[in-house]
């Protein structure tokens, strides 16, 4: 039945409108392994980070992720505020061919939740067609309680947009996306965890 549940809920977020183009690329997932893992259009590549379920697959030339929190606890995906400087050890980003750093905004994951990057961002600020959302930060954070994000950003299936959101990622070229978690334990302590991803976009 999870099986199921799983593939649904992947399939309702790539129906979400991804800006339909004719590119076809897809990707490899080169990190630390032995063995090249091929990201495609068909079944999803799934991995862990920490509590957090990642599936990857290609839709209309761009890298869909999802990442999903099954725990019992909200997970906080560590990122940039809006008008802010990023802070470069506790900020998840996407780094570019270039060595360029594209920065990816806070989000909450609450348990049972997936939400979904896509990658290069869409141009689009506000696919799910929510307004604000009230993203309140896990204690312990610098951020002021009742965060309010702008359309498109927070808890929802809203995607990765933020100011730079006006980016490329040419064919044959790299992108490492290295993710930053943070969770509250039952203690009231917090736990860090990350995981760093490469890609390489190919032609199909």
């Amino acid at each position: 039945m999870n099986r199921m549940r799983t593939g649904v809920a992947f399939g309702i977020f790539l129906a979400l409108p991804l800006l339909a183009g004719c590119s076809q690329d897809e990707f490899d997932l080169t990190t630390a392994t032995d063995q090249t893992q091929h990201v495609s259009s068909e079944a999803p590549t799934q991995m862990q980070a920490g509590p957090i379920q990642v599936r990857l697959q290609a839709d209309e030339g761009r890298l869909v992720m999802l990442l999903s929190n099954p725990s019992n606890a909200p997970v906080e995906l560590m990122g940039k505020r809006p008008g802010e400087k990023p802070d470069e050890l506790q900020d998840s980003r996407a780094i570019d061919f270039a060595g360029k750093s594209h920065w990816l905004p806070g989000r909450i994951i609450s348990p049972g939740q997936t939400i979904r990057l896509v990658f290069p961002p869409l141009l689009e600020a506000n696919v799910s067609g929510n307004e604000s959302v009230n993203s309140s930060p896990l204690p312990g954070s610098n951020d002021s309680p009742g965060y309010i994000a702008p359309k498109g950003y927070g808890e929802g299936n809203s995607d990765n947009q933020v100011e730079d959101a006006d980016w490329d990622w040419p064919t044959g070229t790299e992108l490492t996306v290295h993710l930053i978690f943070r969770q509250q334990n039952t203690d009231g302590s917090l736990t860090l965890f990350d995981r760093t991803l490469d890609f390489r976009r190919t032609s199909k």
